[in-house]
């Protein structure tokens, strides 16, 4: 897992990266930003732990992008319009769409398109 924290110039071939930096507009304490993420980390496997499993589960769920709404999306057969379902401990996303049929997805089997 890499987070990108104060870069302005990327040498890559990612096709959009971007940081913390130009995120929020100015340059980020790394030590306090690792401080809080070590924090968080320890918080949630404690809550894990504690058989939180289902709690964890709920607040990633809220916390998606596009968690909320019928979005587009394109896999191989095409576009078409679906929300987020849920997403399985092993990653698969599964997707309704507008018809209130359901499909599911390993990496990279599907791909998010921008809004019209």
């Amino acid at each position: 897992v890499g987070l990108n924290v104060n870069e302005t110039v990327f040498r890559s071939d990612a096709p959009n990266p971007v940081s913390l930096r130009q995120i929020v507009g100015h340059t980020v304490d790394r030590e306090a930003l690792l401080t809080e993420i070590l924090q968080r980390f320890e918080h949630h496997y404690r809550a894990l732990q504690q058989g939180g499993a289902e709690a964890l589960h709920a607040e990633y769920m809220r916390q998606l992008f596009r968690a909320e709404g019928y979005h587009p999306y394109r896999d191989a057969e095409g576009c078409f319009m679906a929300r987020i379902d849920d997403i399985s401990p092993q990653g698969i996303i599964r997707l309704q769409r507008t018809d209130g049929s359901m499909s599911s997805y390993a990496f990279k089997e599907v791909a998010f398109l921008p809004e019209p």
